[in-house]
């Protein structure tokens, strides 16, 4: 049995948790005691402060070098509960906003370059685009509504522009030059 310091009711030792500083080896406030104080706001001040010190930031990332860490990380990740979290986070809007903002970065849009750059991606599209599924989508997509007002935009803006206006100067040019090469043309 032991005394709590903060209600002062003696209370059993397994309501104590461990804390191998102290000589009984039990922490000097009783659990629910211990809970109660870390729901103030002195207790989270406390914690962020220590969060920012050098010694914690040392200390935590000494402890993610660690192969237990990384044992315990990868165990987390495969479990099903943390696959439905992430499934279900990834459909929010806070998630959404952050990955629309983190795309307009310009270190997202450096690595995007880089990557596109690399023989790994070049292979990895190349297979993409003689797989079935693709031709079968780049078929499907090309009778659709969109893609269909898609062509007539782009034809549109096209033909506006001088390189389109030359091409059909030239054009035209060879047709008459050969017009006028035909045999039975008044001009020869």
């Amino acid at each position: 049995m032991k005394t709590c310091t903060k209600c002062k009711v003696e209370k059993d030792e397994a309501e104590f948790s461990k804390e191998t500083s102290r000589k009984d080896g039990l922490s000097y406030r009783c659990k629910s005691c211990m809970r109660e104080y870390q729901q103030t706001d002195a207790f989270k001040a406390s914690q962020k402060a220590y969060q920012q010190t050098d010694a914690y930031k040392a200390y935590l990332k000494a402890h993610q070098q660690t192969d237990d860490y990384k044992a315990c990380l990868k165990a987390r990740h495969q479990t099903d509960d943390y696959k439905a979290y992430q499934k279900a986070y990834r459909q929010t809007n806070d998630y959404k906003a952050y990955q629309k903002a983190y795309k307009q970065t310009d270190d997202y849009k450096a690595s995007q370059k880089a990557y596109q750059q690399t023989d790994a991606y070049k292979a990895y599209l190349k297979a993409r685009q003689q797989g079935d599924d693709y031709k079968a989508y780049q078929k499907a997509y090309r009778q659709t509504d969109a893609y269909k007002e898609y062509q007539k935009a782009y034809q549109k803006a096209y033909q506006q522009t001088d390189a389109y206006k030359a091409s059909r100067k030239q054009a035209y040019q060879k047709r008459k030059a050969l017009a006028a090469s035909l045999p039975g043309n008044a001009a020869s």
